[in-house]
């Protein structure tokens, strides 16, 4: 049974029964876990492998909890905070952040409307927009309480520091 909210309209709340036929049965045979194996993966021997793996592992995982952490921050910091946007710049950062969307599905030079998008996706047009325009005006938020951060906090970017960023 299909979600209620399914993005296929002729789907959605549906049951359907698929049948499918196995045409082949394939099993994976994994490599022996040695110092060979290491070494075609680039490595000294099995052990000098694991470590690399677990100090990536290990650093990868704090990396994301501290990511995590401050955004769970950040957002009850625009959650509780009072915003005075212009309709104009919500309708800009909107126009912005469906950019993005288009680009990153590989279909950026989609020349038409947020509704017309949504229909062609075969979604609810004023569901599409609010989804979006609801994420334009996050993003907006967020960058206003940001930027007052960084001016209460007194935190600023050198012009070094700016450049190397831009030339990274």
């Amino acid at each position: 049974t299909y979600p209620k909210d399914y993005s296929v309209n002729e789907l959605a709340g549906k049951k359907v029964t698929y049948s499918i036929r196995v045409k082949e049965v394939n099993s994976r045979v994994l490599p022996n876990k040695d110092d060979d194996f290491a070494k075609d993966a680039g490595f000294e021997s099995y052990a000098a492998m694991r470590e690399k793996i677990k100090t990536d592992l290990d650093a990868y995982c704090k990396s994301r909890s501290k990511s995590e952490a401050k955004y769970a921050i950040l957002d009850k910091i625009v959650e509780k905070g009072v915003y005075d946007i212009p309709g104009s710049l919500i309708e800009k950062e909107r126009d912005s952040v469906f950019a993005k969307f288009r680009n990153r599905i590989g279909l950026s030079t989609f020349s038409g409307s947020v509704a017309d998008f949504a229909n062609a996706l075969g979604k609810e047009s004023e569901n599409f927009i609010k989804k979006i325009t609801d994420e334009a005006t996050k993003s907006i938020k967020t960058t206003l309480s940001l930027s007052e951060i960084a001016t209460v906090e007194n935190i600023s970017v050198s012009d070094e520091d700016f450049s190397k960023e831009i030339t990274r």
